[in-house]
């Protein structure tokens, strides 16, 4: 027994676990990152509306930050014809040489274990998803879940250990892409305000 514990300690000294909290995208800067924000079959015609709002969670930045006018929040303002599962994509994009937006998923640093982000919410019955794509091209999807909250909420999604980062051949590491974020009513909540 004591034999088969020291060989368990001896192999838990070769795994090293360094862990970061990285910020991979702000909306501070609308011209650094872009985003398409669309909604789906029975969005009323020209929404979902999207602009950079001056906003901030007060649990982060505190009330009066010293720079909040550079503190910006992206701002979503959606409408449906109809009830349903009905939802809104906020997909990470950059202008192509046609000057167009064009999906750009975001690669994630490192090895992932979580994904936070501050979600501003009017207390509808939506839920969040986090869209990723790893090595393989294969699409996954987190659920951070509700989205019932009245102001600033901090969401979080743990990345499970069968979403695969590595594979057996070098180079070993594979890093993740975020490819969307979507919210999705519920199918009998108010979507026409």
């Amino acid at each position: 027994l004591l034999l088969l514990l020291s060989a368990a300690l001896a192999a838990a000294d070769d795994v090293t676990l360094d862990l970061q909290s990285v910020v991979v995208a702000t909306f501070d800067d609308p011209n650094e990152m872009q985003w398409i924000v669309q909604g789906s079959k029975f969005a009323t015609k020209d929404f979902p509306l999207a602009q950079p709002v001056r906003a901030w969670p007060d649990s982060l930045f505190g009330r009066n930050p010293k720079n909040q006018n550079t503190l910006l929040a992206l701002g979503v303002h959606s409408r449906f014809d109809r009830k349903g599962y009905n939802y809104i994509e906020v997909i990470p994009a950059k202008k192509g040489s046609d000057g167009k937006l064009a999906p750009a998923p975001i690669v994630l640093p490192g090895r992932v274990r979580m994904i936070d982000m501050w979600v501003w919410g009017a207390n509808y019955n939506y839920t969040l998803d986090v869209h990723m794509r790893d090595f393989q091209g294969v699409d996954r999807v987190l659920h951070a879940g509700s989205m019932m909250f009245a102001g600033w909420k901090n969401m979080s999604v743990v990345v499970t250990g069968n979403i695969p980062q590595s594979r057996r051949y070098l180079p070993q590491f594979q890093p993740l892409e975020l490819t969307k974020i979507v919210i999705w009513t519920h199918p009998t909540e108010k979507v026409d305000d």
